[in-house]
């Protein structure tokens, strides 16, 4: 499998563990709109991941550090996330090169942003004004 859908099923409450058994998945997309839980643990072992997509996950307030340990990544898009904040291990994603980011309405502190470097960083007018208010 190499890329992962889950959008608009309202019977997923969280990931399976299993999840990082998935060696050779690139995309891994979710937009469900309810109370989503926690992202497994298994999921830092999804090295082949170049794009990971997030949107309307209801109430997940923390995003894995071990994020930090997809190097792959190219594509990272945050919409509509409750997350008050930003896992340091993002700082290390230096291969992103798309970061799309909206309706960060809770994050404390968006400073970590611009460590990403070189990436394209599509904001909406609301998270640009955080960011130019820190």
């Amino acid at each position: 499998l190499q890329v992962f859908n889950l959008v608009d099923c309202d019977w997923v409450s969280a990931l399976p563990e299993s999840l990082g058994s998935l060696r050779l998945l690139t995309t891994l997309e979710i937009r469900v709109g309810f109370s989503f839980g926690k992202f497994p643990r298994s999921s830092q072992e999804l090295t082949s991941l170049c794009s990971v997509k997030l949107q309307d996950l209801g109430d997940l307030r923390d995003l894995p550090e071990s994020i930090g340990k997809l190097t792959g990544l190219r594509v990272l898009s945050f919409k509509d996330l409750v997350v008050t904040d930003l896992p340091v291990g993002l700082s290390t994603l230096t291969s992103v090169r798309r970061l799309e980011i909206s309706g960060l309405d809770y994050l404390k502190d968006p400073s970590l942003l611009p460590v990403l470097g070189k990436c394209l960083l599509l904001l909406d007018e609301d998270s640009r004004d955080a960011l130019i208010e820190q």
